[in-house]
């Protein structure tokens, strides 16, 4: 079964949200505060830029307990869509999310 991240910001409607192919995840990283983990994924139309960049912001010191939520929900969840920040309905992952960040693509 294909999965997918789904990410929503929220703040702008739904032009900030997307769902990225798991398959395309290059890495999960935190922000110099520790208040925040970006998802890196591979460029997914071919030529658009090198890569998009998906952030969601996190209660201070909690990286990894989020991102063991994200990876055990990649490797045993039976969903096909993993909702990992969503603002407009007030879903989350994990409860240390605070927000969904932005997407870029670069």
């Amino acid at each position: 079964m294909h999965k997918f991240l789904y990410f929503n910001s929220g703040a702008s409607g739904f032009t900030d949200c997307g769902a990225m192919p798991v398959s395309l995840l290059r890495k999960m990283k935190v922000n110099s505060s520790s208040t925040g983990i970006d998802f890196i994924f591979k460029d997914v139309r071919g030529g658009i830029g090198q890569e998009v960049n998906i952030g969601v912001d996190i209660n201070a010191d909690k990286v990894n307990e989020v991102i063991q939520a994200v990876s055990d929900e990649i490797r045993y969840g039976k969903n096909s869509l993993i909702v990992v920040a969503d603002d407009t309905n007030k879903q989350y992952i994990h409860p240390d999310i605070t927000n969904a960040g932005s997407i870029y693509i670069g």
